[in-house]
């Protein structure tokens, strides 16, 4: 049964990928689209492991790692506490709580079924109690021989059952409207690249949103490079996410992250953020904002 329970999962990588080169257009005038692929049948933890292998590039995971450089210069305006945390994600734990969409959890389901916890990938918490027991973070940064980073990542994966949630690549990136995020998730053969806008809010809070319409903008995309693709494509999905970064009135930091297809609403993350070196201080009895 695991063995066509891998083959079907093969078939369904095959199938997607077909339809990505049928359907994409040429990445040749959008190179902001190319980033990290998978090389192998599975992404898993160790995925920036076998990159640098492969790209001779040295791994650093010191404990000030952070996802973005100078968040206050990127987003003027944006809250310290807010610029703090990407600056120094390493430094932040984080609680999390989720709900889908009643009608939308079988979808879920089938998602990580046919793909997630195959691949070891994208692997949305499919109920709150999943992730009871915290998460752990770990962002790299990974260097050439001169000590430019390359290429930063996050990756994530659940406490209790050690199950990788997500690997993804993060760097900043120009849109037309503006500064904004780049998200790369590896995937066998090529990736989801999410480009997100960003603007600041009247208290400082960052939102982040991929509802872009036009290709090479804001929005969702997958992508093939590389072995044994003959050339680069991308095609966009109706997949949008936006999320909000904010300190709330007890002055602690939250972030809410919601995910549609198309117009419909089918999950909603929400994050509580401590830096470790004060979590052990304060309760953890909290509860996520409307």
């Amino acid at each position: 049964m695991l063995w066509l329970g891998e083959r079907r999962g093969y078939l369904s990588d095959w199938v997607t990928q077909q339809w990505v080169r049928a359907t994409g257009r040429s990445l040749d005038d959008h190179p902001h689209l190319l980033g990290p692929v998978g090389t192998r049948r599975r992404i898993g933890f160790d995925q920036p492991e076998q990159l640098a292998d492969a790209l001779n590039l040295t791994l650093d995971t010191s404990p000030s790692g952070g996802l973005l450089q100078d968040s206050a210069a990127l987003f003027p305006g944006i809250h310290p506490r807010v610029a703090e945390f990407y600056d120094e994600t390493s430094h932040y734990e984080l609680q999390v709580w989720s709900s889908w969409r009643g009608p939308f959890r079988p979808f879920g389901q089938l998602l990580g079924a046919l793909f997630s916890r195959r691949l070891e990938q994208m692997n949305v918490p499919l109920d709150g109690l999943d992730t009871a027991w915290g998460l752990h973070g770990e962002v790299t940064h990974l260097r050439d021989p001169s000590g430019h980073v390359q290429h930063t990542v996050w990756r994530r994966r659940l406490r209790r059952t050690g199950r990788v949630l997500f690997v993804g690549y993060y760097s900043e990136i120009t849109l037309p409207d503006g500064p904004g995020v780049r998200i790369v998730f590896p995937l066998p053969g090529g990736n989801l690249t999410v480009l997100m806008a960003a603007t600041v809010g009247p208290a400082g809070e960052l939102q982040l949103s991929s509802n872009g319409r036009t290709f090479g903008g804001a929005g969702g995309y997958f992508t093939l490079a590389g072995p044994p693709h003959r050339r680069a494509v991308g095609r966009m999905i109706p997949l949008h996410e936006d999320i909000v970064v904010w300190v709330d009135e007890r002055s602690e930091l939250r972030a809410r992250h919601t995910l549609r297809l198309w117009h419909f609403h089918f999950l909603e993350l929400q994050y509580l953020m401590r830096r470790t070196d004060q979590a052990a201080e304060q309760s953890v009895n909290w509860a996520p904002t409307s």
